[in-house]
Order: C-alpha cells, then sequence, then structure tokens
C-alpha cells in the first residue's frame, strides 16, 4: 500500500488532501503543530478511515522528529500543507512568518533530499 506523509495536515486543505488521499485507498500518516480540531473540521474524520495517523509535531519546533518519522514510515511522498499565511501576524512578526514558510522547509528539504524511499 502506498504510504504519504501530510505535514500541515490540520488546514483546510492539508485535511481536504488527507481524505482525497484516504479514499484513494492510501496510507497517510498526518503532522501539525495543533491537535487535531473537532470532527466538523477534519473531512477524514467524516469516514471510518482505518489507514490514518495524526502526530502533533511542529515544523519549526520538531524537525529531527519529523524525519525520523519519515525514516520509520518510508513514505514514497511528502505533500507540505504547513504555512504561515495570515498577512496580519506576517506583519507583526515576520520571523515567524519566515522561519515556517522558508527556512524550516528548507532545512526540511535538506534533511529529505538523499532519502531513497522518496519518490521524486
Amino acid at each position: 500500500m502506498q504510504t504519504i506523509l501530510v505535514i500541515g495536515s490540520n488546514s483546510f486543505s492539508g485535511a481536504s488532501f488527507v481524505d482525497f488521499a484516504l479514499n484513494q485507498g492510501v496510507k497517510v500518516t498526518g503532522t501539525s503543530r495543533s491537535e487535531e480540531p473537532i470532527k466538523a473540521m477534519l473531512p477524514y474524520k467524516w469516514r471510518d478511515h482505518r489507514n490514518f495517523n495524526f502526530h502533533q509535531l511542529d515544523l519549526n519546533q520538531h524537525l529531527s522528529e519529523i524525519v525520523k518519522l519519515v525514516h520509520d514510515l518510508k513514505p514514497e511522498y511528502i505533500v507540505n500543507f504547513a504555512a504561515q499565511s495570515e498577512v496580519a501576524p506576517s506583519w507583526e512578526n515576520p520571523h515567524h512568518w519566515f522561519q515556517t514558510n522558508a527556512v524550516s522547509l528548507t532545512m526540511l528539504a535538506n534533511l529529505l533530499k538523499d532519502k531513497k524511499c522518496l519518490k521524486k
């Protein structure tokens, strides 16, 4: 069975993608910096999906844990929906926005570039 890791699985787009992938028969592991919200916000919880696991991991604070998860799961694909996207906070704390959307993502890509399990 194909395996996908979805980073930012609690986001609107991430949760919808998880639901889509599960409906295609894919095994999905999701990560997000926050706990899973209520069932109404997560389309994949509306059905009885048994091929989903969730890990509360923050891209900025748990990079080594995410890399270990990739090592353990050996997913074929990683799909990223983790992002700071609100405009007002990006002006108030631009370093948070830049850390999440550029620095941590670049660091993760660099750590994963040689993983044999990932299809390119």
